[in-house]
């Protein structure tokens, strides 16, 4: 299943048919099950290490009416898998620029602690 980050503020997967998760009667664009689900995804590497992470879902519609991003919020996507901004709640973030050249570029320690999400420039 293609994987994406975006700017989205949950995680995107599946459908409820396949999850088994209830889309929530009022924020349509969000699973709401009764209570607290947790699933698990297979992150692959480029070196073809695997690592599975962790995640859990919540109801929607049980959250504060104006929210931005919480940890547990996830809706449908079939298809294909979106992190979205929940992924990286208490993980370090580093932005870097195509072409240009990073402190980790420069460092081969054969292991990766960091998630790379190639991001390109467009002229204004």
């Amino acid at each position: 299943m293609p994987m994406a980050v975006s700017g989205s503020t949950a995680f995107y997967f599946l459908d409820a048919t396949t999850t088994g998760l209830p889309v929530c009667p009022d924020a349509t664009d969000f699973y709401c099950p009764p209570t607290l689900r947790s699933f698990s995804a297979t992150h692959r590497r480029v070196n073809g290490a695997t690592s599975a992470i962790t995640f859990n879902i919540g109801n929607a519609d049980a959250l504060p009416a104006r929210f931005n991003a919480f940890s547990e919020v996830g809706g449908p996507n079939a298809g294909s898998f979106d992190w979205g901004l929940p992924f990286f709640f208490g993980r370090t973030v580093f932005t870097a620029i195509e072409g240009q050249s990073t402190p980790a570029t420069r460092v081969r320690t054969g292991r990766t602690d960091f998630y790379i999400i190639p991001f390109r420039r467009t002229p204004c």
